[in-house]
């Protein structure tokens, strides 16, 4: 991440941080959450392991106070798991 560290640069700003498309585990979230890195995970069902898998996740950003908006390049059937899995944790964003 440079010199500055993945939570200086959330630290320094008033933007809120999102990552996750291309983090495919719990581990990989929780290293994003564990460094303070993002104030919203955007994990993508489809290469996350879909809503049994992501849904963990969520848990683990409510833990830390951040948001999850999922990523959803893929289409209609990805869309319906998205709108599944928002339906079902307290801390969806968008």
């Amino acid at each position: 991440m440079g010199p500055l560290g993945a939570n200086a640069i959330t630290r320094r700003t008033s933007l809120p941080i999102a990552t996750g498309k291309r983090v495919f585990t719990k581990w990989g979230f929780g290293e994003v959450l564990e460094k303070q890195a993002a104030t919203t995970l955007q994990p993508d069902l489809c290469h996350a392991g879909g809503i049994t898998a992501v849904r963990p996740v969520a848990g683990m950003a409510a833990a830390y106070y951040a948001d999850v908006a999922p990523h959803n390049p893929q289409g209609p059937i990805s869309l319906a798991a998205g709108a599944q899995i928002t339906c079902s944790i307290p801390n969806f964003l968008c």
